[in-house]
């Protein structure tokens, strides 16, 4: 799928959900004219939530969400209908009222195929509320992105985009995709020696690295300062697409990630 904010005249919303946490935003053509956070700790908050930010007005013509960073296994295209079993190799067996969920897009090396487990109350719950939504993976919507803006670049690029007790880690050689993964503990020094350790295993240094960070992170945080004696190279995103930020103090790199999906809705 190709993304971009367009002079699309609908109303278009997106939301992706963390587990604890519902980041939305809202606007039209290039323009986002709202943005907000809802509380939503487990499926059964999540559903109130979504309930919740209806009655208050919250509807689009053209909505699009997805989970943010949850475990996931990705595959070429080549392999074929191999994504439930490339999940269940990773993580075991599939949890109880969940689905393994697929998702497909074309880049400049092919097609990948990224599977993503989606408790099946939180589908229902959107769907209840706004029949018109379209489930889509922000996780594999960031790294489309992130590789089209790097095909041909940066020798060697690590985006880390920081979620609630979670984080996406996505690795690029001029826009090649070296390797994705979730990362789960972000407690103490978690997210930086999964990060040396993938610079290891691929025999790459990490001071030749350069880290772009975006998501629950500022600069002279903690995560940010204990990168540096590692991974000296160090920046913020801002979006992906060309959009007018209307909402004030909103920070781009916190909100690059659900500003890029609502590009695709």
């Amino acid at each position: 799928m190709a993304t971009g904010a367009t002079t699309d005249a609908r109303t278009r919303l997106a939301f992706q959900w963390d587990g604890t946490r519902i980041q939305w935003v809202l606007g039209t053509g290039r323009t986002l004219t709202k943005a907000g956070e809802e509380p939503a700790q487990g499926p059964s908050q999540f559903a109130q939530a979504c309930k919740d930010l209806k009655a208050r007005g919250l509807d689009a013509e053209a909505v699009v969400w997805g989970l943010r960073h949850p475990d996931f296994a990705l595959l070429p295209g080549s392999a074929g209908g191999g994504a439930v079993g490339a999940w269940k190799l990773l993580y075991g067996e599939v949890p109880a009222g969940c689905v393994i969920r697929s998702f497909s897009v074309d880049g400049p090396e092919g097609t990948w195929v990224l599977a993503e487990a989606l408790p099946e109350a939180v589908g229902e719950a959107v769907v209840a509320v706004w029949p018109q939504a379209r489930l889509e993976s922000p996780t594999l919507r960031f790294m489309e992105a992130a590789g089209r803006q790097e095909w041909g670049h940066r020798e060697s690029v690590l985006y880390l985009d920081v979620a609630q007790g979670r984080a996406l880690g996505v690795r690029f050689d001029r826009g090649g995709l070296k390797w994705a993964m979730p990362v789960q503990d972000l407690a103490g020094e978690g997210l930086l020696y999964a990060a040396v350790n993938a610079m290891h295993r691929d025999g790459v240094a990490p001071a030749e690295v350069e880290v772009v960070w975006s998501g629950e992170v500022v600069r002279e945080d903690a995560l940010w300062t204990g990168f540096l004696p590692f991974f000296p190279r160090t920046g913020m995103l801002t979006a992906f697409h060309p959009i007018e930020w209307g909402p004030e103090g909103l920070r781009e790199q916190r909100w690059a990630g659900v500003a890029n999906l609502w590009a695709c809705a």
